[in-house]
């Protein structure tokens, strides 16, 4: 994507919702969570694509902690529960993946420590709530965008985070780790 980031032919919606959007809506649903980890691989969100996942300034409430290789994501998910009162996943595949989210899910969970997942899938899988944009709203949002273009004076590159979200809640893992969800 770097060498299309010039050519005024490409622009993007980007489907994640920003950190920092995220954690202001984890807030306001669940106001007694106040410190926040991250585990993603060593250098995810530092080039190429991943460069707009990771935020320039990181909320102070919030800690990041890399898996160095499989044998560490158990260990690394431990500690990350220990310093934090819930753990924000990130779209990392070395991480979380359909290989990995069993163990990941039953590590955190006997921790007592939330996920706040990005996908719904994450939320089916045990994630305590899920911050994303579901796909039929992200073709919504481009198509709207196209369609507001007049001709080919009008295309210029833009890069941009996806305006739509949904909010899902996980009522049994709220229940089962005694944590109080508001409806804002």
């Amino acid at each position: 994507m770097a060498d299309q980031e010039a050519d005024p032919r490409f622009a993007a919606i980007f489907i994640d919702i920003p950190l920092e959007r995220r954690l202001e809506m984890v807030r306001r649903h669940v106001p007694a969570l106040n410190r926040f980890a991250i585990v993603q691989s060593p250098g995810f969100g530092t080039t190429g694509d991943e460069a707009n996942l990771r935020e320039k300034d990181d909320p102070q409430a919030l800690q990041r902690f890399a898996a160095e290789n499989d044998d560490d994501l158990i260990p690394t998910f431990i500690r990350a529960s220990r310093a934090a009162d819930a753990i924000v996943t990130v779209p990392d595949r070395r991480i979380y993946n359909p290989r990995t989210i069993v163990s990941i899910m039953m590590t955190t969970y006997r921790q007592r420590t939330p996920l706040i997942g990005h996908s719904e899938a994450l939320h089916r899988a045990g994630a305590l709530m899920s911050i994303h944009s579901p796909p039929s709203a992200l073709g919504h949002e481009a198509g709207r965008f196209i369609q507001s273009l007049r001709g080919p004076a009008d295309w210029k590159p833009i890069r941009r985070h996806t305006g739509v979200h949904q909010v899902s809640i996980n009522h049994q893992v709220a229940r089962s780790l005694r944590i109080t969800v508001e409806d804002p």
